[in-house]
């Protein structure tokens, strides 16, 4: 009977034992649910505040871009500039090799033609200037900066080359650092 008696009372010990351990574990799950709240608010701040540097990072990356366009834009407007330069500079040395040649007689520089004399560009130019008075031959050298007195091309001139249609013909003169060569007419009267 004293048996009967403590198994309630032992039954109401365990039982309270159990109500303060599982109180203990609640709390302590109320704590780290808690802390767990405040890194999970941490974090949405953090993501928030990534997401926002991303979007400026893009529309960085966009200003940028737009940037690069216009700097290529106006590069290939520098290039068209920089090659008419180069063919006005070749133009006004032919126009003066040309004129250098005859001083009294009106002359002109016409473009020389692959397989065609000088002779017959001339004859043929659509212009009063139909005679043949040289073939005019440009190297254009590899020098870069004009920092030193190095040449950078030379100026090959022969009046005995109207009636050849050799575009090699004075090729022997070039040189390794050479970027290349043009030919013209130069016709007069």
């Amino acid at each position: 009977m004293f048996h009967l008696l403590l198994l309630p009372s032992l039954a109401l010990a365990v039982r309270h034992s159990t109500d303060q351990e599982t109180r203990q574990i609640v709390e302590k799950l109320h704590v780290v649910v808690s802390k767990q709240g405040g890194l999970i608010e941490e974090l949405s701040r953090t993501v928030s505040d990534q997401s926002a540097q991303i979007q400026q990072l893009q529309l960085d990356d966009q200003d940028q871009e737009t940037e690069i366009r216009i700097l290529r834009h106006k590069l290939k407007g520098l290039n068209r500039k920089m090659g008419d330069l180069q063919w006005d500079s070749i133009h006004a040395s032919a126009s003066a090799a040309c004129s250098h040649l005859k001083p009294s007689m009106t002359k002109t520089v016409m473009p020389f033609v692959e397989e065609v004399s000088c002779a017959m560009v001339c004859a043929t130019s659509n212009t009063r200037f139909t005679n043949c008075v040289a073939m005019i031959r440009f190297n254009v050298m590899k020098t870069g900066r004009m920092v030193e007195a190095v040449p950078f091309g030379e100026i090959w001139v022969r009046t005995d080359a109207c009636r050849s249609s050799s575009y090699t013909l004075g090729t022997e003169l070039l040189k390794e650092d050479t970027l290349g060569f043009y030919s013209v007419c130069c016709c007069g009267l």
